[in-house]
């Protein structure tokens, strides 16, 4: 994934017009990266390459209409 990951090195948060801003730097905080972003079109074709080895049923198309939260995680309606 790392291959694919653009590190964020600088972060700038501001509100146009009003007092104040904050400003993020990682080589201030001794870090490589404050986050990173990766392309969602090869993440979602890596993570279903992953589930095509797994027991996940699929149902496509359909949408989620509720969600409930379970023991062992969630419970997708």
């Amino acid at each position: 994934m790392s291959e694919h990951a653009t590190p964020i090195r600088h972060i700038h948060v501001s509100d146009r017009g009003r007092f104040g801003a904050t400003r993020l730097n990682a080589d201030e905080h001794q870090q490589d990266a404050l986050g990173y972003v990766a392309d969602n079109r090869w993440m979602g074709l890596c993570l279903m390459r992953e589930l095509l080895d797994t027991n996940v049923q699929w149902q496509a198309p359909t949408e989620v209409v509720d969600m409930t939260p379970i023991a062992a995680g969630v419970d997708v309606a």
